[in-house]
């Protein structure tokens, strides 16, 4: 891990912790949850900074169909018999380039890597991070370095300190993950007290959250903490919020965009986002900071 300064931000690169921030302040408060210790990062991976999920969230059996052929990711939620959160969020990546106002982490997944067996589509991720006085703007690759068309799904396992308030943007109602597996039912229900899109809360009082779709006039989520707000916004790729934290842990919040609904890769392969042989596309997102005092 290293520290870098950009003016009021502080950074910690962890490209050795799935390419992450282990820690993200400006003038000394912390923007992003952090961690110190190694340790609680690999009990945890997905609940500190920016967690890269390529895929996101849940497939159910780690089995789906792409393009006509059958594939299996690991099971790496045993418990519920699930793979979770894809390929790219434990492995190690590497630290490009640090320049005056920004750094860049990448990783290669080509058949040397864990989990290519099952999930054969060769390419490269790359995160750039800029720093500008008041925001941070994440700019991610995914470049195909095959001679077939492969999938695209990514999220952000987007760890926040918890505010006092939060409104997050979006439309419809919560498609419902009923547990035990938390797996797409295919039903969309009517939000519950507490949480809902649109609407400010305190995210302390409520739980669960869940998942929804995006608002396409406006992909924002604003977090209050008193002295200060951050406005988090994605751009037009992403299509869909999921909303969680733990029940028994208030401390933070986790706001994260993905570019497919929960349960695409199982029930729905075909409206998998797609990158053609030799292609590149790119996400951009991007933390304000608004009414920190100097």
């Amino acid at each position: 891990m290293r520290e870098l300064v950009f003016g009021s931000w502080t950074v910690t690169a962890a490209p050795e912790c799935g390419g992450n921030l282990s820690q993200v302040k400006y003038s000394g408060v912390d923007i992003m949850r952090g961690y110190t210790e190694l340790s609680r990062w690999i009990e945890a991976p997905t609940n500190f900074g920016f967690a890269v999920l390529f895929p996101p969230n849940r497939i159910d059996g780690g089995k789906f169909m792409f393009n006509g052929k059958k594939y299996q990711l690991p099971v790496n939620e045993p418990a519920r018999g699930n793979h979770l959160h894809g390929i790219a969020l434990r492995e190690k990546w590497f630290l490009d380039e640090v320049t005056e106002n920004s750094l860049s982490m990448s990783w290669i997944f080509d058949e040397n890597a864990p989990m290519h067996e099952g999930y054969p589509f060769d390419c490269i991720l790359r995160v750039t991070y800029t720093f500008t006085e008041k925001a941070l703007i994440q700019e991610f690759t995914v470049r195909n370095c095959s001679s077939d068309v492969i999938p695209c799904a990514l999220g952000f396992h987007s760890a926040f300190p918890a505010p006092a308030r939060m409104l997050v943007s979006g439309k419809g109602g919560r498609f419902e993950l009923p547990p035990p597996r938390y797996l797409m039912s295919g039903r969309e229900t009517l939000w519950q007290e507490g949480f809902q899109p649109d609407t400010w809360c305190d995210p302390a009082q409520v739980w669960p959250f869940g998942h929804f779709r995006m608002d396409e006039s406006n992909r924002t989520a604003v977090l209050d903490y008193g002295s200060f707000s951050l406005r988090y916004t994605v751009d037009e790729k992403f299509n869909h919020w999921m909303v969680w934290r733990p029940e028994s842990d208030t401390s933070f919040i986790c706001i994260e965009p993905m570019n497919i609904r929960v349960g695409t890769f199982e029930n729905a392969p075909g409206a998998l986002p797609v990158l053609q042989a030799e292609e590149s596309t790119k996400f951009t997102s991007k933390i304000e900071i608004m009414d920190m005092p100097q």
